[in-house]
């Protein structure tokens, strides 16, 4: 079966790398959509998606709701961008 959102934050914040590269890889599509729409296709919203997971993998011990990977993942990238 496929590890919920919340199992993989769980498994993340425990240290487990590779729970944080699958959850990354399942919102990878939102996260280029919102950098999409914010700067436009091409690489600088792959550049700002990439620093965005970089900065996740150094904060997901601060994301308090589990379940809401996926709009924390968002609001990281669109800070990204806008910076």
């Amino acid at each position: 079966p496929n590890p919920t959102d919340a199992d993989l934050v769980g498994l993340a914040q425990a240290g487990d790398c590779a729970s944080l590269g699958q959850l990354l890889e399942r919102h990878r599509p939102l996260m280029l959509a919102v950098a999409f729409s914010i700067l436009g296709p091409g690489p600088d919203a792959h550049d700002a998606v990439q620093d965005a997971c970089l900065l996740a993998l150094g904060r997901i011990g601060q994301l308090r709701d589990p379940q809401a990977a996926g709009p924390w993942l968002s609001a990281v990238v669109r800070r990204t961008c806008l910076n």
